[in-house]
């Protein structure tokens, strides 16, 4: 254990970070203010291809100025993951893992790192281990995880546009808190270690972990498309126009069903035994998912055909589910229409394939194609209502266009659960996949599919299903 002063006594911060690289592949770093994307501890992590795990502080001052977020996002998921707690956080931890952790009162700015009188003591790896300090940081980390918000391109957005009228706001205090309340007030707080609810308030924390959840994923797949693409790795069969978002989708299809499924035999009706194969991919994968999602990308590549119809997905049927859940093709839906657009999701259509004759109204036995099915399940949803009078060409116009609220994955929570627009039968899964071929160019689509394949690809994913 050392201290770490600065100039006081001639241990620095920066000469710690440069020692620890070659002991070291991932650095996390708990620190509420960080200013610059050329800090120190950022360019070294850049530079030596460290993963860098950051939780900063998210309020109305830009405690970590967005230019950072935008620049880790930019790094990919594999090379930086950054998350924002809402309140209550003033943590200053970094934790170079193999090397040692510092803990202190420096934040991740220019003038802590070289100016500001500092004060933190440095603990090696072997004291880490050998003592409480260790698991206990650990512990505080797990805990930044859970109460913490992933960093999204349209959450930084939103800080980049709040951040240009704060100069015309920093006299009226009060205006700035209010306006940062309502572009971020639906995001989850978190309440501080003592905080005590207000009587009679009600924290709806399954919807708060929808929200997070959503968002984590979202962005997660955003990275991992891009560092797909960075690969260049794909089937002579894929157009090289092909959409990179249906390219990715296609390649996480075949993956699920082809490599993971049915390469070791499994009955693709028990969902048990899928999912247990798709956790021991995980377990094997987790330590390096980016190596595992290299070897993935190479399997696709070097297919001589498509395994169940993706090149033909590609080519036709997104562009066409593109058209048919058009912002104008929504608001003129008939039961044609939306039998013809959702055939194609592929969320909806397994959930059909799962539906009880029961449900219908038919015998035990019977059976019917999987179009059939499909068709008699659009039929009963169009005919019906949620609680509060909706149709689901409502649901699905207001989750796919919605202006209010602004953010789709609030949208999606209150389309899933609000009795106002709750439809059986039409859930997450089916309604993240609709959005991703709605609007590919902001959201990727999201299912229970995609979920399993990312889960088998190394990442920590909620699995969800019900359509």
């Amino acid at each position: 254990m050392k201290a770490i002063l600065g100039k006081l006594n001639g241990e620095w911060l920066p000469e710690l970070a440069r020692a620890a690289v070659p002991y070291c592949s991932q650095v996390d770093a708990a620190v509420a203010y960080i200013a610059s994307t050329t800090h120190p501890l950022l360019t070294t992590c850049k530079e030596h291809g460290l993963k860098l795990t950051v939780y900063g502080l998210l309020d109305e001052h830009d405690a970590v100025a967005p230019s950072v977020l935008k620049e880790l996002l930019a790094w990919g998921p594999s090379r930086a993951v950054a998350r924002l707690i809402k309140g209550n956080f003033h943590a200053k931890v970094i934790w170079w893992r193999g090397y040692g952790a510092y803990v202190g009162s420096a934040n991740l700015t220019e003038k802590a790192w070289f100016n500001n009188v500092e004060a933190g003591v440095f603990f090696p790896e072997s004291e880490l281990a050998d003592s409480d300090i260790g698991p206990d940081l650990d512990a505080m980390f797990e805990y930044l995880g859970k109460h913490s918000l992933p960093v999204t391109d349209e959450l930084v957005r939103k800080l980049q546009e709040f951040s240009r009228g704060r100069d015309d706001l920093v006299r009226h205090q009060r205006d700035l808190k209010v306006r940062f309340d309502r572009e971020f007030g639906r995001l989850p707080d978190h309440r501080g270690m003592s905080g005590i609810p207000a009587r009679g308030e009600r924290v709806n924390r399954a919807a708060q972990f929808f929200v997070t959840e959503w968002m984590k994923t979202l962005q997660l797949m955003r990275g991992l498309r891009t560092e797909f693409s960075a690969l260049g790795l794909r089937p002579a069969w894929v157009d090289t126009d092909a959409h990179p978002v249906v390219h990715f989708d296609q390649f996480l299809h075949a993956y699920y069903y082809s490599y993971i499924r049915d390469a070791t035999g499994l009955d693709e009706d028990d969902d048990r035994s899928t999912i247990a194969k798709v956790d021991a991919a995980f377990q094997a994968h987790r330590a390096n998912p980016a190596a595992a999602l290299k070897k993935a990308a190479l399997w696709w590549a070097a297919l001589p055909r498509d395994c169940a119809g993706e090149e033909e997905f590609i080519r036709v049927t997104a562009p066409q589910l593109r058209r048919r859940l058009s912002r104008e093709a929504v608001r003129t839906m008939q039961l044609d229409d939306f039998r013809a657009a959702f055939t194609d999701v592929n969320a909806f259509r397994m959930h059909a394939r799962q539906v009880k004759n029961s449900e219908f109204g038919l015998p035990a036995g019977h059976h019917e194609s999987i179009h059939e099915r499909v068709t008699r399940l659009c039929t009963k949803i169009w005919s019906i209502r949620s609680p509060g009078g909706r149709t689901v060409r409502d649901v699905i116009e207001f989750v796919l266009w919605g202006d209010t609220p602004s953010d789709m994955e609030q949208r999606l929570w209150q389309a899933t659960r609000d009795p106002a627009y709750r439809l059986p039968h039409f859930g997450p899964s089916s309604l993240g996949e609709a959005v991703g071929w709605a609007r590919p160019d902001d959201f990727p689509p999201r299912n229970n599919r995609t979920n399993k394949a990312l889960r088998a690809l190394g990442h920590d994913i909620k699995l969800f299903s019900n359509g």
